[in-house]
């Protein structure tokens, strides 16, 4: 093996460089900020996971990457302890690789070989400290590393007979064997040895009777067995045989000094020689910080099955030091015995079920289990009695148990004194007690605990408010439809499993699957949501659905709660783009409002604390901001959320949050690996970061972010993300501060959960789709959380699923009306709650000032030749203006000097006032009254008109609301000027009225009735609108009706006639 240490290139000195003693790999400070604190669920699948020491009353299991290492007392009270290493953690004892070296070892005749074997063969130098200078090159630092080096989710565990070491087998490529101590002073994220082996992944693992050996074993892509040997006092190992086993192998255990495998159509026993001897078929490399490792051959000879050689033996258990019973999947049992010159194998008994587990209990007893959780013991001096030769079989007990559900089957089973522990097919391990007779015969079997878990895959977590559930700190929820309420330490409360409606869309529609869950805030229920778009409101006190409704067309993608003045109300959104409110009411859930501003699917929505804003973010890649308005109706007080502002995204948003630290911001999670901010006030851009590694800048897509405050050390976001399977936490400016790893599939949830005594000590829960939950503690410059082990207490809630033609029913919608929300949101505006209209907005109170249009210079023209009341243009009605205007169109007048222009941007206006030919100017009287007669010009200039009355009344306006909300009285001076400009005002307003009342005699007149039957047609108007509003509302929402009734009766006597 080449040593990295060693250059090609002289050093400045001559002497080499001993490394330093410290690790090669330089753990981030700040990578220390999150610990693993609690562990819930398990991912074990088969015998090879579980493992079990009657001596100790201790148990393990596999949870992702994580191993679970727990005590059982007397009191069935559990504690635990939790073990994993990252792929960059270096072991105590580092290990040479045996014979898959990372790079080619340098032969003696090369100049590298020749310059390193001199080292090599020292007591000291690079080499002693073995795999630990590789895996400098690997860390976290390497780009070219990282992505090989993830988590890999553990396989098969083992403990040794003594109690003191626990060995763990990884998945995937290039997986290690880690060997742990159990010592409670030891560190349980540093493994004492890394075994690096396996070029695939570990299948089982078994230490010795004596703990002084162990035995790992490839998958069939690996097809190796290696035997190693411990030193139990530092945990240090090193290979003593090896050989090829390329068979389905399903299990290993040891029988006295030899090792058995078993599996499809295989039954193998391996000598182990316990003595030092080289191997003459293949030697390894040398151990560079001592003398050569010796190993041999690993000798094995196959078991004669005869009539049994088409059986698939699963599960197996030594008797004595050359005896093991073994059991197939069809239910024989067989016996192996080693005692002669060539090993006997042959059944002896037959269970009636297929077996998957066995054990052995120290009353001379064999308990089998399998198929449908059922179990079944033997007499060992019964099955001993039965000879090869021997032509009837050992007879089974007539009793069988069955302790747990017949849909779960059992895959392990292990003994604890007068305590069974099972574990099935749905993650449910269970201890069981034995009621056992003077006789020694079995009596029955109950189950004392189970440990709590999802069965399938959790799909979510969400906090649960202080008042809705006694001590309940965070429910979680899985796709079967089960709930569990936990505590902040972990402890189960309550369980509860929401009705699922089967999915009869179509035959080939995918099984319906709950997709969101959260509590009401101080009422002890629960509002869930399905794949189907239903909605149900349950008790958790009496486990019973209060009600239920098709709220969606389809999925419902997320739900939230809060509370505003005093009044409850429950959003959800779904794929058909709808945002539904309700308010509970009665035990019901009563429709208040129907958003569809979004085009594409609601992904996700949250309520600020208050309640005041609502945001929701959806495929279309935007997120809408609502405020809640509220406003006297017909007499009733109604609310609604109304948009204020959009934010359009350049991708796809994947989650929002809005934190209790932080009212005025909203932290946006993309599909592009950002991790941005926004103002709630302005929908600008606060900031935003690429959510990359410190060291390397490889970034990764974060799924779900969650921000919050650490007094003093500022503000932090906490995400998890999918792509590695990670925990990361960074600061406001994106710098990663920690980074944990713990689940082995999808992380679908996380939240915050506060201590609501001190409200400083904060943890973490994440979930994943491998069914475990996560606790991890936040040490942030916050003080760490206590890491007590609490007993797990279990209360199963069941309630059956009623019957109802709620599938049957489209949803329903609530759009409220134009003119409700036309006062709704006059209410706001004049409130404050809700910005002024846009144009409102934009345009000054002051009029403004416009650009002159100008050909040529004014001093060119006479000013003579116009008079002054020219310049001011209206329409004349006098008799001959159907003569005059013609001739005003064929006399052109002379260009206007810039200060007989009107004051206008209308583009009409200007067209009107184009200069053309320059002609006579002889007929003033002609220029006049074309100059009168245009219309283009008139309309312009009452455009502007009104326009500048509509800027006074917005300025008058906002000047009376200034004035009735400020504290300060105005002064005087502005007084006197305020009162001089209305009366200016108001005196030029009624004789602008006087003049339009006796102008131009019957026209006037005629005009003044124009003006006053518009003016009582507009107070009709006004005084009428929201009842013929309503009429017609009501009138079409007639005709829906009946439509919709019609529809209905067709369908129903149609599926009659059917």
């Amino acid at each position: 093996m080449g040593n990295p240490s060693l250059r090609l290139t002289p050093r400045a000195s001559p002497y080499y460089q001993s490394p330093s003693t410290r690790s090669p790999i330089k753990q981030a400070r700040e990578e220390q900020c999150l610990s693993l604190k609690k562990v819930i669920g398990t991912t074990s699948s088969s015998l090879n996971s579980f493992d079990c020491l009657d001596k100790h009353k201790t148990f393990a299991y596999v949870a992702g990457a994580a191993v679970v290492l727990a005590k059982l007392d007397d009191d069935h009270n559990i504690e635990q302890r939790f073990f994993r290493a990252k792929p960059s953690i270096s072991a105590v004892n580092p290990t040479a690789p045996v014979y898959n070296s990372p790079t080619p070892t340098p032969t003696a005749s090369s100049p590298r070989g020749r310059f390193g074997s001199s080292f090599r063969d020292g007591s000291t130098g690079p080499g002693s400290f073995g795999s630990s200078l590789n895996d400098a090159t690997d860390h976290l630092g390497s780009r070219q590393g990282h992505t090989r080096d993830r988590m890999k989710a553990a396989s098969c565990i083992s403990l040794s007979p003594d109690g003191k070491l626990l060995a763990v087998g990884e998945t995937g490529h290039k997986p290690r064997v880690l060997i742990f101590s159990t010592s409670g002073e030891s560190s349980a994220d540093v493994p004492l040895s890394a075994i690096s082996e396996h070029a695939f992944g570990v299948q089982c693992i078994a230490f010795s009777r004596d703990s002084r050996y162990l035995a790992t074993l490839g998958d069939m892509n690996d097809g190796f067995l290696y035997v190693w040997r411990v030193n139990r006092t530092s945990g240090a190992v090193s290979l003593h045989a090896s050989n090829r086993c390329t068979s389905n192998v399903r299990q290993i255990f040891w029988i006295g000094e030899s090792l058995l495998t078993i599996g499809t159509r295989h039954v193998k026993i391996w000598r182990v020689d316990r003595n030092n001897g080289q191997s003459p078929s293949k030697r390894v490399s040398e151990n560079p910080s001592g003398p050569a490792s010796p190993s041999r051959a690993l000798s094995g000879r196959n078991c004669l099955l005869g009539a049994l050689l088409d059986k698939t033996f699963a599960a197996g258990v030594a008797i004595s030091q050359s005896q093991a019973i073994v059991c197939s999947e069809d239910g024989s049992v067989c016996l192996m015995d080693d005692n002669d010159s060539s090993p006997a194998f042959y059944k002896v008994s037959e269970a009636g079920f297929g077996v998957s587990a066995v054990t052995w209990h120290p009353k001379a007893s064999i308990f089998v289990a399998g198929e449908h959780g059922e179990i079944r013991h033997f007499a060992i001096q019964k099955l001993l009695e039965v000879t090869p030769t021997s032509v009837q079989l050992a007879p089974t007990e007539e009793r069988s148990f069955r302790p747990v559900s017949e849909n779960a089957h059992t895959v392990a089973l292990a003994t604890i004194g007068n305590h069974f522990l099972s574990l099935d097919s749905e993650r449910g391990i269970h201890v069981l007690e034995l009621e056992i007779d003077d006789d020694n015969t079995l009596c029955g079997c109950s189950i004392a605990r189970r440990i709590p878990g999802h069965k399938t895959a959790v799909l979510g977590v969400q906090a649960v408010a202080a008042t809705s559930i006694d001590e309940a700190a965070f429910l979680t929820y899985s796709a079967d439809g089960s709930v569990n309420i936990w505590s902040s330490q972990g402890v189960c409360l309550r369980e509860y499993t929401v009705p699922l409606t089967p999915n009869s869309r179509r035959w080939d529609s995918p099984a319906n699957e709950l997709t969101a869950v959260r509590a009401l805030i101080g009422l002890g229920q629960l509002v869930s949501g399905d794949k189907l778009g239903r909605l149900r409101l349950a008790d958790f006190k009496s486990g019973s659905t209060l009600f239920e409704t098709n709220g969606h067309a389809n999925e419902v993608t997320d739900i939230a709660v809060c509370r505003r003045a005093g009044t409850q109300w429950v959003a959800t959104s779904g794929r058909d783009r709808m945002i539904q409110i309700y308010s509970p009411n009665n035990e019901e859930l009563e429709l208040s409002q129907t958003l569809d501003e979004h085009v594409g699917a609601v992904t996700s929505i949250a309520f600020s604390t208050d309640g005041e804003t609502l945001i929701s973010s959806s495929s279309d890649r935007s997120v809408i901001i609502r405020k809640c308005c509220s406003a006297e109706v017909d007499g009733t007080s109604k609310a609604a959320y109304i948009m204020v502002r959009s934010i359009s995204l350049k991708v796809t948003p994947l989650s929002i949050n809005l934190s209790k630290d932080t009212r005025c911001e909203v932290t946006v999670c993309t599909i592009d690996k950002q991790i941005s901010r926004y103002s709630l006030d302005t929908g600008n851009l606060i900031g935003a970061f690429r959510a990359a590694d410190h060291d390397d800048g490889d970034a990764v897509i974060i799924n779900s972010a969650i921000r919050f405050t650490a007094n003093p050390n500022g503000t932090y976001i906490a995400g998890l993300s999918s792509t590695d399977k990670s925990l990361r936490v960074y600061t406001k400016s994106g710098k990663l501060v920690g980074r944990e790893y713990g689940h082995t599939e999808g992380m679908t949830g996380l939240v915050l959960l506060e201590n609501r005594e001190t409200m400083d000590s904060r943890s973490l829960v994440t979930v994943a789709t491998d069914g475990t939950v996560f606790i991890w503690s936040i040490q942030c410059g916050i003080d760490p959380l206590n890491d007590t082990m609490e007993s797990l207490s279990v209360s199963n809630q069941v309630s059956p699923a009623p019957e109802s033609d709620i599938p049957t029913r489209p949803p329903l919608r609530k759009v409220i009306s134009t003119s409700e929300l036309s006062q709704i949101r006059r209410s706001g505006e004049d409130d404050g709650i809700l910005p002024l209209p846009a144009r409102a907005r934009s345009r000054s109170p002051h009029r403004q000032r416009t650009g002159r249009l100008s050909t040529i210079p004014a001093n060119n023209f006479d000013p003579s030749a116009f008079d002054s009341s020219h310049r001011r243009q209206t329409y004349s009605l006098s008799s001959n203006s159907s003569i005059a205007e013609p001739n005003a169109r064929r006399v052109s007048q002379a260009p206007p000097s810039s200060s007989d222009l009107p004051q206008s941007n209308d583009i009409s206006t200007r067209n009107a006032i184009k200069p053309r030919s320059r002609q006579s100017s002889a007929h003033p009287r002609r220029r006049s009254t074309s100059a009168s007669s245009s219309p283009n010009h008139s309309s312009g200039q009452k455009e502007s008109r009104q326009m500048s009355v509509t800027e006074l009344c917005l300025g008058l306006h906002a000047l009376r609301k200034k004035l009735s909300t400020s504290a300060n009285a105005l002064s005087l001076d502005e007084k006197t000027s305020l009162e001089h400009e209305l009366s200016s005002t108001l005196r030029v307003l009624n004789n602008d009225t006087s003049k339009s009342g006796t102008s131009n005699g019957t026209n006037g007149r005629r005009l003044s009735k124009i003006r006053e039957h518009d003016t009582a047609m507009t107070s009709l108007l006004d005084a009428h609108a929201d009842r013929l509003l309503h009429t017609i509302e009501s009138k079409i929402q007639g005709c829906v009706s009946s439509e919709v009734d019609k529809r209905l009766g067709s369908d129903t006597v149609a599926g009659s006639k059917k």
